[in-house]
């Protein structure tokens, strides 16, 4: 049980200064691919919907982690300062 406390406080907060929040990754939605022509495989346009809207929410995520990264290597502050 202890081990699992220990490693639940790592993963939020890690070796860096800071809490940091963990975001859930989206579920990949189910896809049926087709053969449209010979050699060629498409997505029938509901699923390409919801194959784009994953798309989005997880660049959507790496950007949130891109930016936490940036501030625990000390590239952006958290707060604007005024010079």
């Amino acid at each position: 049980m202890a081990l699992g406390l220990t490693l639940g406080f790592l993963g939020c907060q890690g070796i860096s200064s800071g809490f940091y929040p963990v975001y859930a990754k989206p579920e990949l939605p189910p896809m049926n691919w087709v053969e449209c022509q010979a050699g060629m495989q498409c997505l029938p346009n509901g699923e390409y919907t919801g194959l784009r809207e994953y798309a989005i929410t997880m660049d959507g995520i790496v950007d949130k982690y891109e930016n936490q990264t940036k501030i625990i290597n000390g590239e952006r502050t958290l707060w604007k300062i005024k010079k």
